[in-house]
């Protein structure tokens, strides 16, 4: 007889373990889609002008900001602002105050069409820049008025058309560096104004600097000096002249400085009286200048 083993069936038992709902330690994970939060910070992305992150009920979201809400780093001058739309995202708009300056006193900047552009103010406004006094038609500031088409004259009064007639422009001193600027007009070719002033020597280098701004007038100075001698020498550029009283000068139409060497006035200092005539070099018909004097 042979005997038989028993044997015990064992079986066999699968144990699921966890779900979508299961976090492994009992408790339960949203499963909305939605990440879990403690604080807005812990969500993904960032926050910027037109939305921020949220955590509401343990829960990441996105608050909007108000549709038409301005972007504060929007760059400035093109006519349009960049603002919110409301759904996190950004959009332009027509904006007439982001205009574009062109640094000119002188103009208005503005947008047209939502285009910008500067407009020029209505020639003879007061303005300040670069040493200027008026507006001209082109926008830019000077320390002259704009003539305008009937060629009115912006001088210190006539008749200063001779030597004897000369304006007064009073005492400048060689150290006063601004001196001073005087406006005119001169009417065709026939047309000379002339100025007068004492140059004092206070210290100063320079005598009898002087110059006209419109290139079509020349100008002449001559000089007396306080003292019995004048030892005049006249720069580069210019040409020898004496006037009708007998004074020795020179004439030019750039710019230029009667020198102070070897020595203007040998019997001693620098005091002089400076006459300056301007006259129409190119005969037009209307000559505007502006005249710098220093001494």
């Amino acid at each position: 007889m042979i005997a038989r083993s028993r044997w015990l069936p064992l079986a066999f038992v699968l144990l699921a373990c966890g779900s979508d709902s299961d976090t492994g330690d009992g408790k339960a994970q949203a499963s909305s889609g939605e990440a879990p939060c403690g604080t807005p910070d812990q969500c993904p992305g960032a926050d910027d002008v037109c939305q921020k992150r949220t955590c509401v009920a343990g829960k990441c979201g996105l608050e909007f900001t108000p549709q038409g809400t301005a972007i504060p780093t929007d760059s400035v001058g093109d006519c349009k602002r960049r603002v919110c739309d409301g759904s996190g995202a950004t959009m332009e708009v027509p904006d007439s105050t982001d205009t574009k300056s062109d640094g000119e006193e002188c103009t208005v900047d503005a947008c047209e069409g939502g285009v910008p552009t500067n407009v020029p103010k209505a020639a003879g406004t007061a303005c300040m820049q670069d040493g200027g006094r008026f507006c001209h038609g082109d926008g830019t500031c000077h320390y002259c008025a704009e003539v305008g088409a009937s060629c009115e004259d912006m001088g210190p009064g006539e008749p200063n058309d001779t030597e004897d007639t000369a304006f007064d422009l009073g005492v400048l001193a060689a150290s006063n560096d601004a001196g001073q600027s005087v406006c005119g007009v001169l009417h065709g070719a026939g047309d000379v104004d002339w100025y007068r002033y004492d140059g004092m020597d206070d210290g100063g280098s320079d005598p009898a600097r002087g110059f006209a701004s419109e290139t079509a007038v020349r100008v002449c100075k001559y000089v007396a000096c306080a003292g019995m001698t004048t030892a005049l020498g006249c720069p580069a550029g210019t040409t020898d002249d004496t006037s009708a009283a007998g004074h020795a000068g020179c004439c030019g139409t750039k710019p230029f400085q009667i020198p102070a060497t070897p020595d203007l006035c040998p019997d001693g200092g620098n005091d002089a009286t400076v006459w300056i005539k301007i006259e129409n070099k190119a005969a037009v018909a209307c000559a505007p200048y502006q005249l710098d004097v220093h001494y």
